[in-house]
């Protein structure tokens, strides 16, 4: 495709980051040591985002209120999911599920919230916790999928494959089995926030992060593709878990079934506003001061995606998320 070309697909999902800190302490990421940022987008900025978003995005697109942190740690979450709802988006979000007792669930379901990523880590309560610093966390997840179940709220489980969880896999699928839940897997990759270079899984520090038995570690993950074959609730494809083997087997090459797409499907902005679907690519512009139009159908924003199509950067987010 010439950068020029005309581009005139919506946008399939619009992430928006609406937090950039967490009371959460967890292993994989350190942005809770960062100090909280100031002047971000108001939820006056967002809800007039959502108004600008229905011009190119029909209704019934996923709008995830996501961010570096807990979500409904933000204060006013509650009405930007519900303005989301009521402009005819599908609110969803991720969550460690700490904040969802019972209250929190009924709060959520009344404000139009479509669906829930809960982070969990592990059935087993001392390792979950461990990795997410938290004594209770492991707890507080098991009683958000009760409440959220009573609410009639749809959720699934994510679950990034480690080392420190890594014989707790397949226990874990089988018991979302029993209990029909959806579960999706991520790898782990170099902790946010922290400033390490790309050998950081080789270092004494972090081999309770980076799997150690890598044969072991291909048996779990060929574990995984054969349940998944036999109905398990696994929402990774095949291919996606292939790429899971290859990356742990070398996670400084560049793993794709095809490209990365991002550009194509997600409108991702930031606390401030800015749109940039990729990070490595950089920022598109911002939507105080850009149409939203001119943001995702402009012959710039084209040349962005055709920077994206070429990346060959081996990126966490191919990874996990943006591979065709």
């Amino acid at each position: 495709m010439n950068p020029s070309s005309a581009f005139s697909r919506p946008p399939k999902i619009c992430s928006i980051q609406v937090v950039d800190n967490c009371f959460m302490k967890c292993k994989m990421c350190y942005n809770w040591q960062k100090p909280k940022p100031e002047n971000g987008l108001s939820n006056e900025d967002w809800k007039r985002f959502f108004t600008s978003l229905k011009s190119i995005a029909p209704a019934g697109t996923p709008v995830f209120l996501t961010g570096t942190g807990e979500p409904l740690a933000r204060e006013g979450i509650l009405d930007l999911i519900r303005d989301a709802a009521l402009k005819g988006f599908l609110p969803q979000m991720p969550t460690n599920g700490y904040l969802i007792d019972e209250e929190m669930a009924c709060r959520l379901s009344e404000a139009g919230l479509n669906g829930f990523g809960l982070s969990l880590d592990s059935l087993n309560e001392q390792t979950h916790d461990f990795l997410r610093g938290v004594e209770g966390a492991h707890a507080r997840v098991m009683k958000a999928i009760g409440n959220l179940r009573k609410n009639k709220i749809g959720f699934s489980i994510m679950t990034t494959i480690m080392e420190k969880n890594l014989f707790d896999i397949i226990d874990l699928v089988k018991w979302a089995a029993q209990e029909k839940i959806e579960i999706r897997f991520q790898v782990v990759s170099k902790p946010f926030g922290k400033a390490l270079d790309d050998d950081w899984y080789k270092r004494d520090e972090w081999k309770f992060l980076w799997p150690q038995d890598m044969a072991k570690t291909i048996e779990v993950i060929n574990e995984l593709i054969r349940l998944k074959a036999s109905g398990y609730p696994i929402a990774n494809a095949p291919g996606h878990l292939e790429i899971f083997k290859a990356y742990f087997e070398n996670p400084l090459k560049p793993y794709r079934l095809r490209r990365c797409n991002a550009g194509d499907f997600l409108m991702n902005l930031d606390l401030f506003g800015n749109v940039h679907p990729c990070s490595a690519i950089g920022i598109w512009g911002n939507i105080k001061e850009t149409s939203i139009s001119e943001l995702w159908f402009s012959e710039k924003a084209q040349g962005f995606r055709e920077k994206i199509y070429a990346c060959q950067i081996p990126c966490h987010h191919l990874i996990n998320f943006f591979s065709e």
